[in-house]
């Protein structure tokens, strides 16, 4: 579990903090990662002298990725989370924990225990979420009632996080729209989707939306027919100000059987031969 928690751990952490951890020197870097010596002498003429000092050059995330696994598998994560410094520390958290959503100074109030307690968690957590994937539903409900959770989902994703965090889970109930227990005087403002739709007949509405356009002109593109749900959405958005929403026509999709302009004219220039003909 610890092995697979590695693969998966390495893999979220950035190249910067990357570079931190080969950093270490305990990590065995391969020879041809390790820094160029210095060149001796002094540069020919036209030579220029390099004023850089030479970088060391890191080898791809990849490769960094691969080096430290091996290294960790062999090691363990606590002796060498055991002999890293503040700073990096904090790097790693910022890349493997939930504490990644904290600014530097925030960070800085964790202890160095606390922050090797949060890294190794971490480890172990990715590792045995790996293992859960490959249980299917029941058998992960199975592992809910071994572990005495109560658990009301089917999904792998929720049950999973269910025994990694060893709580119940119960699924949310959904709240039905509440009705008025008798209708109200008037559509104004206030009045909800639900009370329109229980309270106010198709022709009810119709009517009001009729009273509407003929004493608003901003209002004389507003559609009197559709669905009753359709006259409903208008309404509402009458009364919350959106003209514009309420007036918007639908664009004609492309399966539109109007004619175009261009077939149009030549219908009437064709029309118009007929007429001269005769």
């Amino acid at each position: 579990m610890e092995n697979e928690g590695t693969k998966l751990v390495l893999g979220v952490i950035k190249v910067p903090r990357l570079k931190m951890m080969v950093d270490v020197p305990d990590v065995d870097l391969p020879s041809k990662w390790q820094p160029p010596a210095p060149k001796k002498g002094t540069p020919k003429k036209g030579e220029k002298k390099d004023q850089k000092k030479p970088g060391k050059p890191y080898p791809s995330k990849t490769a960094m990725t691969e080096i430290m696994e091996k290294y960790l598998i062999e090691k363990g994560w606590k002796e060498f989370v055991g002999g890293l410094n503040d700073p990096t520390l904090l790097a790693i958290c910022r890349d493997v924990d939930d504490l990644r959503g904290m600014d530097e100074e925030e960070l800085k109030g964790f202890t160095k225990k606390e922050m090797t307690r949060a890294i190794l968690t971490n480890v172990y957590t990715f590792g045995l979420n790996h293992l859960l994937s490959f249980l299917n539903v029941e058998e992960l409900k199975k592992v809910c009632e071994a572990m005495e959770l109560n658990v009301d989902s089917s999904s792998q994703e929720i049950l999973i996080d269910s025994i990694i965090e060893r709580k119940n889970f119960k699924k949310a109930k959904k709240k039905a729209p509440s009705i008025s227990k008798s209708k109200p005087s008037e559509i104004k403002k206030g009045i909800t989707k639900a009370d329109l739709n229980n309270w106010f007949n198709r022709e009810e509405i119709e009517a009001w939306l009729k009273d509407k356009k003929e004493k608003d002109d901003s209002l004389k593109d507003l559609k009197i027919s559709g669905k009753k749900s359709q006259l409903i959405d208008r309404v509402l958005k009458i009364l919350e100000g959106d003209i514009e929403g309420a007036t918007k026509k639908k664009k004609r999709g492309r399966g539109s059987r109007s004619r175009s302009p261009s077939k149009s004219k030549e219908d009437n220039e064709a029309k118009k031969r007929k007429t001269t003909k005769s």
